[in-house]
């Protein structure tokens, strides 16, 4: 169980902690059951800090909004842990 705290600090640009690899992970989840699987970190890593519907749209060129949209949604769901 994870100890009580006064104060929780998120960080979710990078300042404290780099999280690329993180990010990068939770991308990784989402393409893992496409034909984009293989995407290197050097790639992600570029799209870090804009929108992930540009990120999509790039690695998946004429897929309309409507079929982006679950893979987003997928990224931000929340993981549960235990």
């Amino acid at each position: 169980m994870i100890p009580a705290f006064p104060v929780y600090l998120f960080d979710l640009d990078g300042t404290l902690v780099d999280s690329a690899e993180d990010i990068c992970g939770a991308i990784r989840c989402v393409l893992s059951t496409t034909p984009q699987s293989a995407v290197d970190d050097v790639f992600l890593r570029s799209y870090i800090g804009r929108s992930l519907i540009d990120l999509f749209h790039d690695l998946f060129p004429g897929m309309p909004d409507e079929q982006i949209e679950p893979m987003i949604l997928e990224y931000k769901k929340p993981l549960v842990f235990g």
